[in-house]
């Protein structure tokens, strides 16, 4: 169970260079990417909450894995914790998804920007909006593999205090934790990419005054 962390939209946005008369579409898009922004606000605060969880669950995890058989009274004790946990990490997760949901469709916004941004940029905008589409669609897929995830890490800590459970079939349910851990970390990792594509865009459209 690794540390389940993605990137956000860095902030500190300043308004894009150009001539006055460019002024109100300038300001227009730094609003909806104000509001992208602040969308997302939510996002990062369930983000940082669940990875405070996933560290609490993997201390319970590693107390977990030393016990025995014998003490089965432990056993089911940090299963009860740990399922806890778990409940509380799709809480969040589900917290993290309607914020996502909100800034996509605050993304949605360019597009009447576009029609109207002059043509140097356009190509840009229209970039940048296409790369945040991309980024938002990516963390539908994380919510989705991340639930399966949770679907099984769920089954394991009901398997782990079935008495007479076998090692060999404990490793068999630690390794279907592991494989599908490994596929959400791939996902996240194709999120922070799309998350630094769409910082790198930004940067080439609005620069100090």
């Amino acid at each position: 169970m690794k540390k389940f962390m993605m990137a956000c939209i860095c902030g500190g946005m300043v308004l894009l260079s150009g001539c006055s008369s460019e002024a109100s579409i300038e300001q227009e898009l730094a609003d909806v990417l104000s509001e992208i922004e602040k969308a997302e606000k939510d996002y990062r605060t369930a983000q940082a909450n669940l990875t405070k969880l996933e560290r609490s669950e993997q201390q319970q995890f590693n107390a977990l894995m030393e016990l025995t058989q014998d003490e089965m009274e432990q056993v089911e004790k940090k299963v009860g914790k740990l399922e806890k946990f778990l409940q509380e990490r799709l809480g969040d997760l589900e917290q993290e998804e309607l914020a996502m949901r909100k800034a996509s469709e605050s993304a949605s916004d360019l597009d009447a920007i576009i029609e109207k941004v002059p043509e140097d940029d356009k190509k840009r905008v229209e970039e940048m909006k296409k790369t945040l589409m991309s980024r938002y669609e990516l963390h539908t897929f994380i919510v989705e593999e991340y639930t399966e995830l949770a679907t099984i890490q769920q089954n394991f800590y009901e398997q782990v205090s079935t008495e007479g459970i076998t090692l060999s079939e404990l490793r068999d349910l630690v390794d279907e934790v592991n494989v599908q851990n490994k596929i959400v970390q791939e996902v996240i990792s194709a999120f922070n990419d799309e998350t630094d594509r769409v910082n790198g865009l930004k940067d080439a459209l609005f620069t100090a005054e």
